[in-house]
């Protein structure tokens, strides 16, 4: 038998990679965690010990104390470096396993996965697009989105503004206040057509 290998048709749009499905650092970042706690642990008790020598001997040990107390201070930075990229790493793939290949999700939807707050969520995600992980994805601290396509937001800002526009008009033009009885209600409001609109102007509706 001949393997046949088929190709998409020259015209066939691509989807365009949002994300990184196999993210670098994590070999680098054990390596630094190892490192950086063992220099760390290691210079650590050097500093215990010539400090309590300089204290016995009047001060004849104080650049040992300085050099070990630098160094220490070195290897726990370093460690505690490697740690957190692990930790981002992690949250990251458990991220695209959550968002499984949706173009938009609620940041209240990821915080309640992963007990966090909202805050967090949307400056963890912050950090990961900085970071190049998502390469098109866009966080909205406004109305708490995450956005995974620079399509998606474009759509998404669009129909926001509209949603707004037309919550405007509700309030300046029908004085309907808006309050959280009826924000489930808005949705539906904004969807009105601009002739039900105009209908509603004719018949004397303030």
């Amino acid at each position: 038998y001949k393997t046949v290998h088929t190709r998409p048709a020259p015209d066939q749009p691509q989807m365009p990679e949002l994300y990184n499905k196999r993210p670098g650092g994590q070999a680098g970042a054990i390596i630094s965690m190892a490192l950086g706690y063992s220099i760390g642990i290691f210079t650590l008790a050097g500093l215990i010990t010539f400090t309590a020598l300089s204290a016995a001997v009047s001060h004849m040990f104080i650049v040992p104390v300085i050099i070990f107390g630098v160094l220490a201070a070195t290897g726990f930075t370093l460690g505690i470096n490697g740690t957190q990229k692990i930790r981002l790493l992690n949250r990251y793939r458990s991220y695209v396993r959550q968002i499984d290949h949706h173009l938009s999700v609620p940041l209240q939807q990821l915080a309640d996965r992963n007990h966090k707050s909202i805050a967090f969520i949307a400056k963890d995600l912050q950090k990961m697009i900085n970071q190049h992980l998502f390469y098109e994805a866009h966080v909205d601290t406004q109305d708490n989105y995450f956005l995974l396509s620079d399509q998606a937001y474009e759509e998404y800002r669009t129909a926001r503004l509209e949603y707004y526009e037309k919550k405007k008009i509700m309030e300046d033009e029908f004085h309907i206040a808006m309050t959280m009885e009826l924000e489930s209600e808005v949705s539906e409001l904004c969807n009105l057509s601009e002739g039900v609109y105009k209908r509603g102007l004719s018949n004397g509706i303030e």
